[in-house]
């Protein structure tokens, strides 16, 4: 039976073929790849590790799922690297457990593409696998991995992170930190979401109309260009994750437009924080 295909607006997750072998051992061989594991895999490591990949899709319907671009012009990316769910069974206080996780080639880095699919394989987990909990888990250093799984929803408390039982003890790589997402914050997060792309337009032609004088309004529009670019890319929120408190989420989940205002400022100071131009065009704003 086919693995079920998930697509993105960038992003086909498909079943793995022979060809993508060489690309993933390509990858695998990248030390900065693979900085947070014990070591880059051999060819015939890497090989083991796509046929372990068909037997878990085999053996549970879903599994990592090899990545491809698709095609915004003439060209094709076949291969990116995967993301996926796995099922983990190793002696520890939250397993057996599922772990969203992926992998990506350098050159393919920083362009969004883990979090985006990252959050359709979560997605998948709860709406089509009905499961009540996704985790994901890292070593402290991989702050880039850290960053993707807050994007995705994920949060970590301290007293869950662990000493990974497949690492030897005293090694540098053995300590690890546990992230989680319930079903319930899911779904809370995505009513939020829902909340936010309805509310938001009408508050925003709010902040339109209170500014004055052709340089205000000007910056305004930018603004506003830019916000709405973050919203339709459906990553306002994860951009905002450290201003976004738990009342103005509340406000989100019960569409409170009041909730707007400091939103707004905080999409503002969060561009001025990135240096991110409040000047730049929506037609320039993709990420």
């Amino acid at each position: 039976m086919m693995p079920k295909r998930l697509e993105t607006d960038r992003l086909l997750m498909r079943e793995w073929r022979d060809s993508d072998r060489d690309p993933f051992a390509a990858m695998s061989a990248d030390p900065a790849v693979m900085e947070f594991f014990a070591g880059t895999l051999t060819r015939e490591v890497c090989d083991e590790f796509v046929d372990s990949i068909r037997q878990h899709f085999a053996e549970h319907g879903f599994g990592l799922w090899a990545v491809e671009c698709k095609p915004q012009s003439s060209d094709l990316v076949p291969f990116v690297g995967f993301v996926g769910l796995v099922v983990h069974s190793f002696e520890a206080h939250f397993t057996p457990c599922v772990e969203v996780g992926w992998r990506l080639a350098r050159e393919h880095w920083g362009q969004g593409y883990a979090s985006e699919a990252a959050k359709a394989a979560v997605a998948y987990a709860f709406d089509e696998l009905a499961l009540d909990e996704v985790v994901s888990m890292t070593v402290p250093a991989n702050v880039r991995s850290r960053r993707v799984m807050e994007k995705v929803g994920m949060e970590r408390d301290p007293a869950d992170d662990f000493e990974h039982p497949r690492v030897p003890e005293g090694h540098e790589l053995r300590p690890h930190l546990l992230y989680r997402l319930s079903r319930e914050k899911f779904e809370s997060d995505r009513r939020a979401m829902a909340a936010l792309q309805e509310i938001l337009p009408h508050q925003l032609a709010k902040l339109r109309c209170m500014q004055t004088g052709s340089r205000l309004r000007e910056a305004s529009e930018s603004i506003i260009a830019r916000v709405n670019a973050l919203v339709q890319q459906r990553t306002l929120r994860d951009a905002l994750g450290r201003t976004v408190d738990q009342p103005i989420h509340r406000g989100l989940v019960n569409e409170d437009a009041t909730v707007l205002y400091p939103i707004v400022d905080g999409a503002i100071q969060m561009m001025r924080d990135e240096s991110i131009p409040l000047t730049q065009s929506s037609e320039a704003s993709n990420e």
